[in-house]
This record gives C-alpha cells, sequence and structure tokens, in this order.
C-alpha cells in the first residue's frame, strides 16, 4: 500500500513541476504577439545534500576503541541508507540525489561518504551487506580497520544556517572526491514563486 502512495505522490509531483515548467516557457502568455511558446521536452530534478555523520551511540561511548568503531561504522552506513530512502520519498519529484557525508565535528572539512544516486537504483540491490547495497547505489566511501577514512573536504560555509536538530550543509561545492565515471549529473531545476508564472 505504501508503495503505490508513493508511486502516486511521485507521479502527482511530475506532473505538476511539468505544469509549471510548462507555464514559464508559455512565452505567448506573456504578452508576446506571437502565439506559439517553447515546448518542453524533459524534466530532471536534482537535490543537492549534505549532512554531518553522526558520534557514536551514547551506549557505546564507553566501550574499547576496538568495539565502538564497527558500531560506529556499522551505525554511518545505515544512517545513510535510511537517509537517501527517507530524501526521495519526501521529494518525489527528484530523479536523482548527491550527496556527501562529513565527519561528526562540526568544524571538520573532511567528507566520508559521496555519490550520486539514482531513484530508479533505490532497491535492487538484494544484498544483505548494508556496505555493498550503498555501493550499488553509487554511494563512495573508503574503509581501514573497521573506519570509514577520508575521501575529499569540502568548503564550509562563512555562516552556516543551524536549526535545533542539524546544520543545513546544502549546495557546499566539493572538492577531490571520487566519483563513479559512470554517472552524470543531471541539472536540477528550481523555482521560486515569483517564477512559476500563472496556474
Amino acid at each position: 500500500m505504501r508503495s503505490l502512495l508513493d508511486k502516486f505522490l511521485a507521479v502527482w509531483s511530475l506532473r505538476r513541476v511539468r505544469r509549471l515548467l510548462s507555464n514559464a516557457l508559455a512565452l505567448h502568455r506573456r504578452g508576446e504577439v506571437r502565439s506559439d511558446g517553447l515546448p518542453l521536452l524533459d524534466v530532471s530534478i536534482k537535490l543537492t545534500v549534505s549532512w554531518r555523520a553522526r558520534d557514536v551511540h551514547p551506549w557505546d561511548r564507553d566501550l574499547p576503541e576496538e568495539r565502538a568503531a564497527p558500531r560506529l561504522l556499522d551505525q554511518t552506513l545505515h544512517d545513510a541508507e535510511d537517509a537517501v530512502e527517507r530524501i526521495f520519498a519526501a521529494f518525489p519529484e527528484a530523479d536523482t540525489l548527491e550527496l556527501s557525508v562529513l565527519e561528526s565535528d562540526p568544524a571538520s572539512n573532511r567528507v566520508l561518504m559521496s555519490g550520486l544516486v539514482v531513484r530508479s537504483d533505490l532497491g535492487c540491490c538484494a544484498s544483505s551487506s548494508v556496505a555493498m547495497r550503498l555501493r550499488m547505489l553509487g554511494i563512495n566511501y573508503r574503509l581501514a580497520n573497521q573506519r570509514l577514512e577520508t575521501i575529499g573536504t569540502r568548503a564550509l560555509p562563512s555562516s552556516p544556517t543551524r536549526s535545533s536538530n542539524s546544520d543545513d550543509m546544502s549546495g557546499w561545492p566539493i572538492t577531490r572526491v571520487r566519483r563513479p565515471a559512470d554517472l552524470a549529473a543531471k541539472s536540477g531545476a528550481r523555482w521560486s514563486d515569483s517564477e512559476r508564472g500563472p496556474h
């Protein structure tokens, strides 16, 4: 039932986006003498999202490092997988998600995970390993001794907007992070209310 509802919302949202774009391209409705507008051919929306990995669970903070490390790794990998699924569910009109996961230290600009996930790839990998499922989604990371190693850095915003739960870090430029060669980012469509035009 949930899957059917998600599909319905995705179709409805995409139709709404196409309608808004078609209105924006309908130049002949904006005082032009010509009777034709710009025909819409295709739409692709990409989200760019960044977040910080969580620290080790409070219950595990007193564990020896060799026991806490694999638990933190497992937590971070599952967090990434859950976040991807929830983001796509929250934005059914989005086709792709470009993500990066930074270290938990608020002052750090080091990236632990990054990738470009295509919606159609969700659920395609039946592996019982969360590490393999993330790899198959196109998320890159490097492991060493049950720990995530830094795979790149990115510029931190000069004045991050803080909320009660997390920092809003979307839209930062990312540097020196390996990405799959066979995946290309699709351009995202962002429209303000003033740009949408008449319904």
